[in-house]
């Protein structure tokens, strides 16, 4: 894992990964005793989570003594690592029950028909926490909730993994004001009526294709475990939010600039409110430039790098060879709709959003929850890595529009304003002109 600013890149072999996901989806969750365990355990430390949250506010932490606050976040790590035990296997099976989903419906389904198949058996039936708040925020226009209700629901929307932010009450006001009453009526009775609409088109497509009760199991758990990916985030960015909290803490006791507090990891901030050990300028200076973490397996070990040379580390893996002439390059649909044109947008981080325009076509790596803002814009989205059930895959299908991932080079083959065409039957983003 190389980590460089706001991106992350994680090297792993694929077939490992999908085969010891399917080992994982196999035993905790298509066995109905244990997935009803793990996720029963997981909404329970969630629970936990949440009244742990609502007695740390940043007056109480302001309160209390270095010693009070070394228990505090002492607490608060354990309650996090719990939540990341059990928290973690929906991802890991997902990579497995794609695979296996997979496998199973090729043997009875034409190329064609697969994408289209597999996109629907997938679409998870229970709303996402984005489609949550915009219900919410149109249920404002009805007048049935307030603004400062709404806020304190959803402060922490555009968290993401590097950094946090308090939406103020202005942000969702500026959202509300470009909705008319007839619009948020129309967009709401369209969510109210998506969860059953989603299990009809299930419940065709099993008939149609004359689908085995195995085969709609698999898809039936890969759809609720792909939602309960995307769940996850929402705690996530609370979480991160909480961390900011202790951060923020922290530098008033010991008067240690905040950004350079996180370049700590959790356990060195968990000794220098223990022990009053700092790590060095020389250290958070390697780590401003670039960190490597690399997971040996032979010796169950981790071993952490940073500076320069994780870069020459790093390279031989992010190095694509191709033709820069070329016009055309392939991927995997992952939400299909009709061909559609418009201007490419390279977008590497959230510093880049402000380049998207409506109807531009989003290109970027791969997506990020904190992304939504540009993917709500894009009549397209291309990315240079992702699988069937990674996160543009899923916005995407919520969002009704096309979506092509993997196709390696597309940041690098294209730039800001190309004029490009995303053909979701052939799986193909052609240049048109530049």
């Amino acid at each position: 894992m190389w980590i460089h600013e706001e991106k992350i890149t994680f090297v792993t072999e694929y077939q490992q990964l999908y085969d010891q996901g399917e080992l994982s989806f196999k035993k905790f969750i298509l066995d109905d005793q244990q997935f009803k365990k793990n996720y029963s355990e997981w909404k329970s430390l969630v629970d936990e989570i949440l009244s742990f949250f609502a007695t740390v506010t940043k007056k109480s932490l302001a309160k209390k003594s270095k010693e009070e606050l070394a228990q505090s976040y002492t607490q608060f790590l354990k309650i996090v690592c719990l939540f990341w035990t059990v928290g973690l296997l929906p991802e890991i099976a997902n990579w497995g029950g794609e695979q296996l989903l997979k496998r199973k419906l090729q043997k009875i389904l034409s190329k064609n028909n697969f994408i289209r198949v597999f996109e629907r058996l997938t679409a998870p039936q229970d709303y996402s926490f984005y489609q949550d708040e915009e219900i919410d925020l149109f249920n404002i226009k009805l007048g049935k909730r307030t603004l400062k209700e709404h806020q304190e629901k959803f402060f922490w929307m555009l968290n993401s993994y590097h950094h946090t932010k308090v939406l103020p009450i202005s942000y969702f006001q500026e959202r509300l004001d470009t909705l008319s009453l007839g619009e948020a009526k129309k967009r709401l009775k369209t969510l109210q009526s998506f969860p059953e609409e989603t299990k009809q088109a299930k419940k065709k497509i099993i008939k149609k294709y004359h689908l085995s009760n195995e085969v709609a199991k698999i898809a039936q758990r890969l759809s609720f475990c792909i939602w309960w990916q995307d769940l996850r985030k929402k705690y996530i960015f609370m979480i991160n939010h909480q961390l900011d909290l202790y951060v923020d803490a922290i530098t008033v006791h010991f008067k240690i600039d905040a950004h350079k507090l996180h370049y700590y990891t959790v356990e060195e901030l968990k000794i220098l409110l223990e022990k009053n050990k700092q790590i060095s300028q020389e250290m958070i200076k390697n780590r401003l430039n670039y960190f490597v973490e690399i997971y040996h397996q032979k010796e169950n070990s981790v071993e952490h790098s940073f500076g320069m040379r994780c870069k020459q580390k790093i390279q031989p893996f992010l190095k694509q060879t191709f033709d820069p002439a070329q016009k055309k390059l392939k991927g995997l649909v992952v939400s299909s709709g009709k061909k559609v044109q418009g201007k490419a947008k390279i977008i590497l981080s959230p510093k880049d959003f402000s380049k998207m325009q409506k109807n531009d076509v989003l290109v970027c790596p791969m997506t990020a929850p904190d992304y939504i803002v540009a993917m709500r814009k894009a009549v397209a989205i291309v990315t240079d890595e992702g699988g069937m059930t990674c996160h543009a895959a899923i916005v995407a299908r919520e969002l009704g529009i096309p979506c092509i991932v993997a196709t390696k080079i597309a940041t690098k083959l294209l730039k800001d304003n190309d004029l490009v065409e995303v053909d979701t039957e052939l799986g193909i983003v052609r240049k048109l002109s530049e």
